[in-house]
């Protein structure tokens, strides 16, 4: 994943890497079915915020490269990632009551938007893709990416049991 920020022409390498995470990923599969992980709510927890980590990951690929950056625009939109995975973490109860109740214009917002999700999402980008620059898309991109991980990190803590 890194070599694709590093190498200006890395299609190929892309292509391999990609082929070989979607092989481990298939390899997982089977040996989660074989071992009967599949059944325990913890794996399928973890591989949700697994497949959603790598997702982000990927994400701050795109836009470092859409916006012609090095691995330091990679670190800094991963880093905003990483602190939206902690906010995620260190208010997970507060983040699942505003959704469950939303008391702020924020959680209201996100209602009310959330049951359109993806395809608004998906219908704004392209919009944005046709008319406005490089650096509005990227942007757009993190900021969905990151309410998506805040709310899933935050709603699977939520719902752990606590250690006693």
């Amino acid at each position: 994943m890194f070599l694709a920020v590093f190498v200006p022409e890395t299609s190929l390498w892309i292509a391999v890497f990609s082929g070989l995470y979607c092989a481990l990923l298939i390899l997982i599969v089977f040996i989660s079915k074989a071992k009967k992980w599949h059944r325990s709510i913890k794996f399928r927890t973890l591989w949700l915020l697994i497949q959603l980590d790598t997702t982000a990951i990927f994400t701050a690929i795109v836009v470092a490269r859409m916006l012609k950056g090095s691995a330091v625009v990679f670190l800094f939109v991963t880093g905003i990632f990483l602190l939206g995975i902690l906010a995620g973490h260190w208010y997970s109860r507060r983040i699942v009551d505003e959704l469950k109740k939303p008391k702020t214009l924020l959680g209201k917002l996100l209602l009310a938007l959330g049951s359109l999700g993806g395809g608004l999402a998906g219908l704004l980008s392209y919009w944005f893709s046709q008319y406005v620059s490089g650096v509005a898309v990227a942007a757009f991109l993190c900021a969905c990416i990151l309410l998506v991980l805040v709310i899933v990190h935050a709603g699977a803590r939520a719902g752990w049991p606590e250690k006693g």
